[in-house]
């Protein structure tokens, strides 16, 4: 079995122990690390190797040992999964159908094993970890961009809003002159017109003006030459 050491330090999560029981795994699945916990529990604990060749009589095993029986465990030899930089990842472990003590040859085994495991796990999380950059990355430029384009809405708006400052301010007052006429009785239909037509021309500023911002949102990016004094 392979199991990992969660974000906490504290408990074992199930990787993988395709031979084993799944009531087993399920029992191995959160378990807490100590000093005494079974083989990988331990293992991972002292931040060394932890052989028990009888599952039975061995004090680690105490309140497992009926669970171990159950799933025809015998032996466990637990070896810590280290990271290149010394750190505890998890642990590996081997079982027997029967009690069993390690070899100089299965020794050297279980701690390449584990070695090789450490460098898949290694390898694993730092592709998790910079697949986890890359989104985080995305995100920020997303975010970052919608703002620049609310900032360039901001700006839009500020120069719509200048641009119709005065012709407004020439129809409001030419409005105003008209009523201001009507209330007095006073009647000049050539002043009238005069200011009719101010008011005309100011209103198709306007529209022009909203043309002009609404073709630059629809730019089909062509190039097209222009006179920077129009």
């Amino acid at each position: 079995s392979i199991l990992l050491l969660d974000e906490s330090k504290k408990r074992l999560i199930n990787c993988t122990a395709p031979s084993l029981p799944e009531y087993y795994i399920k029992k191995l699945d959160n378990m807490e690390i100590g000093e005494k916990v079974g083989s990988c529990g331990a293992a991972v604990f002292l931040k060394e190797r932890v052989i028990v060749d009888d599952i039975s009589t061995h004090e680690n095993w105490k309140y497992a040992k009926n669970l171990a029986s159950k799933a025809n465990l015998h032996a466990c030899w637990s070896q810590p999964i280290f990271s290149s930089l010394g750190e505890v990842l998890g642990s590996f472990a081997i079982y027997y159908d029967k009690p069993k003590k390690p070899s100089e040859y299965d020794l050297h085994l279980i701690e390449d094993l584990a070695s090789i495991t450490g460098i898949a796990i290694e390898k694993n999380n730092y592709q998790l970890k910079e697949e986890q950059y890359i989104a985080h990355r995305k995100k920020q430029e997303l975010l970052l961009m919608h703002k620049s384009k609310q900032s360039m809405m901001g700006e839009m708006l500020e120069n719509i809003a200048h641009q119709w400052r005065q012709p407004l301010s020439v129809i409001s007052t030419c409005a105003t002159g008209i009523l201001i006429n009507k209330e007095c009785g006073i009647h000049n239909e050539e002043n009238e017109k005069e200011i009719l037509e101010t008011i005309n021309i100011n209103a198709q500023y306007l529209s022009n003006t909203i043309n002009d911002f609404r073709d630059f949102f629809m730019s089909k990016g062509e190039k097209v030459l222009y006179d920077i004094n129009d």
